[in-house]
């Protein structure tokens, strides 16, 4: 028990480790300002967001904000802002070096190039546009090296590809990547990410695999156990990971929406929800018809609960989040 104990302290100290702040004003960096080299107002503003190197606090972070949500379809170039943090877990589909850009003062030395980190829902996804882009930016990267932490491309690449991950930044706009994005060029030839919204400037990663490891241990099983909630107790629990259980009382599949979402409601039915499972089109086929399935039904659901126009939902990826139970 002893040994399981430390490796979950392990887990947190290399994420405490990874969320330093700089040590000093960084704004000029080996001579490349926060404006790079653009000569366009609107390109030197992109360039000056790309190139923040202060941490998000919490209370910047939107918990809205899932890979899920920034997966969904739909044009998305004003779903988000840019003055949010965000906070999402992923599997990392590749990691590579950027290329030449006016942020980076077109620099092409290891040193000075962002790297970029796909991330997708699932560990089979395979497509480029089914990924979300993470970005390290060179600023970050000497940071972390001044704690004593190697955050090269190549080292990060041996540490994490392949494996699950939870990471933290700024949420970014890339609008010289919207013609190769799904979401605002739907079917586009040369489409290689689904969005142009990227996290720019990591700065967590979370070992979560082991953390997974360790929470999928009998003997911790008691202790860290979700929390399970009823549907009128949702309210109070808004930014928590809890297990939330009622009866569905109404459902509906939006299928000419945005994202073409499926709602199924707890315990009160639309127009007075008071809870709601949140199923996006990108997800749905795994679930089969889920508006028909569930209904009727007493469920219950795990997640992270969020709030949208006041209503405590959770994001349902996949069936394993949902289980069926018998009704009282």
């Amino acid at each position: 028990m002893k040994r399981l104990i430390i490796l979950f302290a392990f887990c947190i100290s290399l994420l405490g480790a990874n969320a330093q702040a700089p040590t000093s004003n960084m704004d000029d960096f080996d001579g490349c300002g926060m404006d790079g080299t653009a000569t366009t107002a609107r390109l030197k503003k992109l360039n000056q967001l790309k190139n923040r190197y202060a941490v998000p606090a919490d209370n910047q972070i939107d918990s809205s904000i899932t890979l899920s949500a920034m997966l969904a379809p739909g044009d998305d170039k004003s779903r988000w802002s840019s003055t949010s943090g965000a906070e999402v877990t992923g599997f990392v589909l590749d990691m590579k070096p950027g290329g030449k850009e006016t942020c980076n003062c077109g620099n092409t030395d290891p040193a000075h190039l962002d790297t970029h980190i796909e991330l997708v829902l699932h560990a089979t996804d395979t497509a480029g546009t089914q990924s979300v882009v993470v970005e390290v930016t060179p600023r970050l990267r000497a940071i972390m090296g001044a704690n004593g932490t190697d955050w090269s491309t190549k080292t990060l690449r041996r540490q994490f590809l392949h494996k699950w991950v939870k990471v933290r930044g700024w949420m970014t706009f890339d609008s010289q990547h919207s013609n190769a994005a799904e979401n605002t060029n739907p079917g586009g030839a040369n489409n290689w990410r689904a969005t142009a919204w990227e996290i720019s400037l990591l700065v967590w990663i979370l070992l979560w695999f082991i953390l997974a490891l360790v929470l999928a241990l009998p003997i911790f099983e008691p202790a860290l156990a979700q929390k399970k909630l009823s549907a009128s107790e949702a309210k109070d629990h808004v930014g928590e990971t809890a297990t939330i259980c009622g009866n569905v009382v109404s459902t509906r599949h939006a299928a000419s929406t945005k994202g073409q979402p499926t709602f199924l409601n707890l315990d009160k039915p639309y127009p007075n929800q008071i809870f709601t499972v949140l199923i996006w089109g990108i997800n749905r086929n795994k679930f089969g018809a889920p508006e028909t399935d569930y209904k009727g039904k007493r469920i219950c659901v795990t997640g992270k609960i969020t709030e949208y126009w006041g209503v405590p939902e959770i994001v349902a990826d996949s069936p394993e989040q949902i289980k069926a139970q018998v009704a009282p």
